[in-house]
């Protein structure tokens, strides 16, 4: 039995090892990634807490996302992460898990569009972070954001909305976080319910937009990814 084990024990650190070298051998860089434009729609797999429940849920890694924007020739990331801010996008990878990254970029974006985009997305900068992922300008999440740049920017509604009833919603970590927020929910306080079994009936008819139902719009085309 200890033999067994010990084989047991070597073959899982082989493969831990393993991975973890395969992790940083692949790890996306700022200096060997391609052209990159403003505008450019970036994803990766976020280390929050509430990130094992967005995988879950929506059925994707892509768990937080933002938008390329230049300054001073260096790429930044905005994103909305409480507050609404730009990153260097070195930092933003590093941030991630794996150093894993998507780039994604909208057919045909000229730079004056661009231009509109990140300006619309400007208006929140500073703004807090929904941890609700409610419809509002208040507060904002970070596939919300993305998706008001290019409808206010544009008119182009990238991604599909969903009601929340409508994703992954049977498992423990969705549960938990549920559990743990329901009592913030700002539906459920409008309508002064005391429990969460009384808040669920509401939450599931609310609409939000997730990272991975923007990557899948058809008008993105993909520019890198080592996923």
């Amino acid at each position: 039995m200890k033999r067994l084990f010990f084989g047991f024990f070597v073959v899982l650190v082989s493969v831990l090892v393993l991975g973890s070298g395969y992790l940083w051998a692949t790890a996306a860089s700022v200096a060997a990634l391609p052209e990159l434009k403003d505008g450019d729609v970036v994803f990766h797999s976020s280390r929050s807490t509430q990130s094992t429940a967005i995988w879950m849920a929506s059925g994707s890694l892509y768990t937080h996302m933002g938008m390329i924007k230049h300054r001073d020739g260096m790429p930044y990331v905005v994103e909305a992460v409480g507050p609404v801010r730009e990153i260097s996008l070195a930092d933003w990878i590093a941030e991630g898990l794996g150093g894993r990254l998507s780039v994604m970029r909208f057919k045909n974006l000229t730079n004056e569009d661009a231009g509109k985009v990140l300006n619309a997305a400007e208006a929140y900068m500073g703004l807090p972070y929904d941890p609700y992922f409610t419809f509002g300008k208040d507060r904002i999440y970070c596939s919300e954001l993305v998706y008001y740049a290019f409808k206010e920017g544009l008119s182009e509604d990238l991604g599909k909305v969903q009601k929340i009833k409508d994703l992954n919603l049977d498992n423990r970590a969705v549960k938990a976080l549920i559990a743990e927020r329901w009592e913030g929910y700002p539906p459920c306080q409008k309508a002064e319910v005391g429990s969460l079994e009384q808040c669920l009936p509401i939450l599931y008819e609310e609409e939000l937009i997730t990272p991975v139902s923007i990557s899948e719009d058809s008008r993105l085309e993909p520019v890198y990814s080592n996923y």
